[in-house]
């Protein structure tokens, strides 16, 4: 039930109850059924002269004002009607709550959403309650006919008169109506639709400029009556298809729904452990935007290695930086970040923060999108929404006990759409590729507390690419002293025969090529990833079975170390290991290309 009938119940009988609330079905905030209702007498055949019932819409959206004469009050509502999208939409200001309520119902999930301005929701079945009787309670909104009560089984009679309302010349069309379950209530329903002679918005005619409902009611057990009067104003109403539909009948990112049984728990995608993508966060507090940022994100959870580029040092770092941008290399295994200033070109390197980054050690998952890699955590389903004029599959979650609520969203996929491969010569991407997630944006909110302010966080993922970087993105041989600190070696890589050829994968498939290389030569050597570089091929030798690789292998003293304790096993041990891995052979070393499409080579 609506708030405005807790409030108005607390003054009124049961029977009375249901009397305003029927009576208040045109104005869209009822808890009648339209079946309820029932002509006073038989339908009455037009007279011949009588202008014909305006044909009422399928799709339209109007302003209401009800005014509630017999309680001297008024109510405002914005509504939206859809039946060919089997939808319905209203907006109104919540007196329990004292903020603005929108109620979406969408008869095809069966769920409607009441979702405020100050981004709470609940969800909740249609059929299950009456509030949106007069939309319906099944699969099927009403039709435009029962939804306003008006039409040809209605009983209206047209009332030959010259008036105007509001300035707009109307026809009036009267009918009496009794309630199905209390036939001792009974009211007369006036429509006012403007007439062919006057326009609106130079292409509408025939549009409902009044209702008017004016009744008597007899209290049961009781002789004595009550009388109610209620005039409903129609304006701003066009009809057609509802534009700037994402914001009528879809809940906006930011506001995640609770229901109970109605929103579903699900495991969300899991998202791809190498990629690349932009990412654009704004961070406002109590509503206020207080920062924006842009980052560039390179990860290869294979390695435990990821990169991170500032557009801008963060506050702590702009003595040491000014306001250069940043390109930060997290290597996961080592325990080292290292720290190039893309202006002056200097290479610092560090430990690892262990307060920021050592959970994720084991893992290797950067902070900025560890809440895409919840493995095991149930969110609620949000379904559909819009992001930046994108349609996006949504997941929600709400932390019962902080309060913080994160909000995950991925891009939409239509049905039949193909991924193009991109690369010349190649196949477009099989069906299971278009089920890859891909993610596009993320909200997360912590409730203000004690005397800290609210913090909304706003990211929005652009070009977000799965598959290996490129090795030039983890290339740290700046970082690294020059010359003796690092070696040149010479491996022969043949094709073992399966999958696809040495040519293919090298022609197509370099970046999980070189990946596959180096996590197999860092582990034959024991040391790092990001400690091989430089990787490199003939490509005159493409036609043949195999080919000659060269690489750098990065010695353990590095530039900028600020004399702390150096990890990781200098480069004599290092070529020692590899040598006697690479000799060995009986078991010689082996590895898998795995691409994207599940190649392999």
């Amino acid at each position: 039930m609506s708030d405005y009938f807790r409030n108005y119940n607390e003054l009124t009988d049961p029977i009375m109850n249901l009397i305003v609330a029927v009576c208040l079905m045109v104005a869209l905030a009822t808890v009648a059924k339209a079946q309820m209702f029932v002509p006073c007498g038989p339908p009455v055949a037009p007279r011949p002269g009588d202008p014909p019932l305006p044909k009422l819409p399928q799709q339209f959206r109007m302003h209401v004002e009800a005014n509630i004469a017999n309680r001297g009050l008024t109510r405002n509502y914005k509504e939206f009607y859809d039946y060919p999208g089997n939808r319905a939409a209203i907006f109104q200001f919540d007196q329990s709550t004292g903020v603005q309520k929108h109620t979406i119902m969408n008869f095809t999930s069966g769920i409607a959403f009441d979702h405020f301005s100050n981004k709470t929701c609940k969800a909740k079945f249609i059929n299950e309650t009456n509030v949106f009787g007069v939309f319906g309670n099944s699969s099927q909104i009403n039709s435009v006919n029962d939804f306003l009560y008006f039409g040809e089984q209605m009983g209206e009679v047209y009332v030959k008169e010259n008036i105007q309302i509001r300035g707009i010349p109307v026809n009036h069309w009267t009918s009496c109506v009794k309630m199905a379950v209390n036939s001792s209530t009974t009211f007369t329903l006036d429509w006012y639709f403007s007439n062919e002679t006057f326009s609106i918005d130079n292409v509408q005619h025939a549009v409902p400029v009044r209702a008017v409902i004016n009744g008597t009611g007899r209290y049961p057990g009781q002789s004595s009556t009550y009388s109610f009067l209620h005039y409903y104003e129609f304006t701003d109403f066009i009809s057609g298809p509802i534009e700037d539909e994402e914001h009528v009948f879809q809940v906006p990112v930011g506001t995640v729904c609770f229901g109970e049984k109605t929103m579903l728990e699900e495991y969300p995608p899991n998202v791809t452990r190498h990629f690349m993508t932009v990412i654009e966060r704004a961070v406002y507090m109590d509503e206020k935007l207080q920062d924006k940022t842009t980052v560039q994100l390179y990860m290869d959870y294979s390695s435990g290695t990821f990169r991170i580029d500032h557009d801008k040092p963060r506050a702590l770092e702009k003595d040491d930086y000014q306001f250069h941008p940043l390109m930060k290399t997290y290597d996961v295994k080592d325990g080292l970040l290292y720290i190039v200033d893309k202006v002056t070109r200097n290479c610092t390197v560090r430990k690892l923060p262990e307060m920021d980054f050592l959970q994720y050690k084991g893992a290797g998952i950067p902070p900025i999108m560890k809440y895409f890699h919840l493995n095991g955590t149930k969110m609620l389903n949000q379904g559909i929404k819009t992001w930046r004029d994108m349609p996006v599959y949504s997941w929600g979650h709400k932390n019962a006990t902080s309060g913080e609520v994160f909000e995950l969203l991925f891009e939409h996929i239509s049905d039949g759409w193909v991924i193009q491969h991109g690369k010349e010569g190649l196949p477009d991407m099989p069906v299971w590729m278009q089920k890859i997630p891909q993610p596009v944006g993320f909200y997360h909110f912590i409730p203000a507390k004690d005397e800290k302010p609210s913090q909304s966080v706003f990211e929005h993922y652009v070009g977000f690419t799965n598959g290996h970087p490129s090795q030039d993105v983890f290339d740290m041989t700046l970082c690294y002293a020059p010359g003796h600190h690092y070696t040149t070696f010479y491996v022969l890589v043949m094709n073992g025969g399966q999958g696809m050829s040495l040519k293919e994968t090298l022609m197509y498939y370099q970046s999980e090529f070189v990946a596959a290389f180096k996590h197999t030569v860092a582990h034959l050597a024991d040391v790092s990833v990001t400690r091989i570089q430089s990787v490199t091929w003939d490509e005159t030798l493409l036609g043949s079975l195999a080919v000659t690789v060269s690489f750098n292998l990065l010695d353990n003293n590095v530039a900028g170390f600020h004399n702390l304790n150096i990890t990781g096993i200098p480069i004599d041990v290092a070529r020692a290991f590899l040598t006697v891995q690479i000799q060995k052979t009986e078991t010689s070393p082996q590895f898998v290309v795995q691409t994207e499409d599940k190649k392999t080579a």
